[in-house]
């Protein structure tokens, strides 16, 4: 989605307000608390338009919200448009990631995620460092970005051959194949490390992608700041390939445990020397942005490896659904953390958050075996 470009530029506006680390956080959570609520609906919704014209129509309703963000600069407002940018949001994502892994070819669906995802860091990078480098007002920044939406939408319709979902996987892999199209509550069930993957990947990606410029600005100018979640972007970009390589060969549990693992020991580190030593953030914000992206990457392809044609948009559901959790808990809770106890608290909330994904994926490992 072309709102991450947007995102640190709004969210140092903010900052440069003055507002708190906590409303910073609260305004970050905003769309996905809307994505929350509406990705339960996203078949229905889907079966009753079309994939295309939904698709389409989100689109454009979330290209004249961005209109909104000119018309007025209060708090309330802000988190309004957000909220209802959500809405939109929820439908072109879960309806992207389900055409790309319906389309991954069997034994290449890490892989294939991976390049999603990786397209997906190049955006996130660019916002922050675009917003720092270009000396452009915030309405020249949306003007840019509207633009961008009516030339992606006109190219969708002019260039896109819309594929007929097609994938099969064999019977009974990864428990979650006869899953009903509408059994969204019931794939929460058979595949709870999804959802607790996505969920610490979205709580890393949501709390330190914003809460970094938060933390960063007290140690070094605006626009420094706004490096940090580029650096966040960064080192997601250069990662996700690898990851994805590596999940086709070992299996998404084991990934899971590796990466969350790495996340607890990197939140560890930054709650004891960040204070002292700030410069530890551009060490860390890459190791960030790898692994926390690199849990969603690894969820999505055990869902492309696992998921017939039929309980794909469900099953991508669940993994929207826990993505969401974490993006607006992890701003919350951390921004929380940091207003009252400094990165030392801040740290270990997020290792707190990381050590659950640790959890459930040895949980599942024992319990059931591979997804």
């Amino acid at each position: 989605m072309l709102l991450w470009v947007l995102n640190p530029r709004l969210v140092l506006a903010l900052a440069q307000r003055g507002e708190s680390a906590v409303a910073v956080g609260i305004f970050a959570a905003m769309p996905f608390i809307t994505i929350l609520l509406v990705t339960p609906f996203l078949q229905g919704l889907t079966r009753r338009f079309g994939l295309k014209r939904f698709f389409i129509i989100c689109l454009l309703f979330e290209t004249v919200l961005l209109g909104g963000y000119a018309l007025s600069d209060a708090f309330w407002v802000w988190c309004a448009l957000s909220l209802c940018a959500g809405a939109a949001g929820a439908a072109v994502w879960t309806l992207s990631e389900t055409l790309i892994a319906l389309d991954a070819p069997t034994g290449y669906e890490g892989r294939f995620m991976a390049i999603y995802q990786t397209i997906m860091g190049l955006a996130m990078a660019s916002g922050p460092l675009l917003a720092s480098a270009l000396p452009w007002s915030l309405q020249g920044v949306l003007f840019m970005i509207v633009l961008a939406y009516l030339v992606l939408i006109a190219a969708l319709l002019t260039f896109y051959h819309w594929p007929s979902p097609s994938k099969q996987v064999p019977d009974g892999e990864g428990g979650i194949t006869h899953l009903p199209a509408s059994g969204l509550m019931r794939a929460v069930r058979l595949a709870p490390v999804l959802l607790v993957g996505a969920w610490v990947g979205g709580a890393f990606e949501g709390g330190l992608d914003n809460l970094g410029i938060v933390v960063a600005l007290p140690y070094y100018a605006a626009h420094q700041a706004l490096w940090v979640p580029a650096a966040i972007a960064t080192g997601s970009l250069l990662a996700q390939y690898p990851i994805g390589l590596l999940a086709d060969r070992w299996g998404g549990d084991r990934m899971i445990r590796v990466l969350a693992g790495g996340l607890v020991v990197c939140s560890l580190v930054f709650s004891l020397v960040y204070a002292r030593y700030p410069a530890s953030i551009w060490v860390l914000a890459p190791l960030w942005g790898a692994m926390g992206g690199g849990m969603y990457t690894v969820a999505m392809t055990m869902i492309s490896k696992s998921a017939r044609d039929q309980t794909m948009v469900s099953v991508t559901s669940v993994l929207v659904m826990g993505y969401s959790v974490g993006k607006i808990m992890g701003p919350v809770a951390g921004g929380f953390a940091y207003d009252h106890g400094g990165s030392w608290a801040m740290g270990l909330v997020f290792a707190a958050i990381a050590l659950i994904g640790v959890w459930q994926a040895r949980t599942r490992s024992s319990g059931s075996g591979q997804l």
